[in-house]
C-alpha cells in the first residue's frame, strides 16, 4: 500500500512505503524509478534534490538523443528515457558511514521508434553516449570547488 507524498510539477508524482521510497515522475517522456532504503514513514523531502539529477539526466539524454539523429541524419520517430536508481538514505543522515550519500546504482533503458537500421542506431547510440553532458557528469569525476562564505548579522544591544 503506497501513501502519495508529494505533488511535483509536470505532473511527477512520489509514493512511498514504511522502509521505501518508490518514485516514478513522468515528466513528458522521461520515466524515472528511484528506490531509497530505510526511509523513514514521514514524507521525505529530501530526496527531491537527487530525483532532480535523476530527471536532468533523463531529459537531457532524450534531447542529447534527438539532437544527433538530426545531425547524422538518423530518422527518429521517438525516444522514451528510463531511469532506475538505488540510494541508500542511511548514508544521507550519516547513520552509516560506509554507506554512500548518492546513488549507489544507476541503469538507463533508451526506448527508441526509428526506420533506421540496428547499425545506425548503435552509431546514434555512441554518439550520444559520448556526448550528453549529463551523463557525462555523472560517469566522469568532475573537480568541483565548494567555498563556504560566512556571513555574520550583528545584533543591536537590547535596550535597557
Amino acid at each position: 500500500m503506497t501513501t502519495p507524498l508529494h505533488q511535483l510539477s509536470d505532473e511527477c508524482r512520489i509514493t512511498a512505503q514504511q522502509r521505501r521510497l518508490d518514485t516514478r515522475p513522468e515528466c513528458g517522456r522521461t520515466v524515472l524509478t528511484a528506490t531509497a532504503s530505510h526511509v523513514p514513514a514521514t514524507d521525505n523531502p529530501d530526496l527531491l534534490p537527487a530525483l532532480k539529477v535523476l530527471q536532468a539526466l533523463a531529459q537531457c539524454h532524450e534531447q542529447t538523443y534527438r539532437l544527433f539523429a538530426e545531425a547524422l541524419g538518423i530518422p527518429l520517430d521517438s525516444v522514451q528515457v528510463r531511469l532506475q536508481a538505488a540510494m541508500d538514505l542511511r548514508g544521507l543522515y550519516a547513520a552509516a558511514d560506509r554507506v554512500r550519500a548518492g546513488f549507489g546504482q544507476l541503469a538507463a533503458t533508451v526506448e527508441i521508434s526509428s526506420p533506421a537500421d540496428i547499425y545506425e542506431i548503435e552509431r546514434l547510440r555512441v554518439t550520444v553516449e559520448r556526448h550528453s553532458p549529463v551523463l557525462d557528469l555523472v560517469r566522469n569525476p568532475t573537480p568541483v570547488r565548494i567555498e563556504l562564505v560566512l556571513t555574520h548579522k550583528e545584533t543591536a544591544p537590547e535596550a535597557a
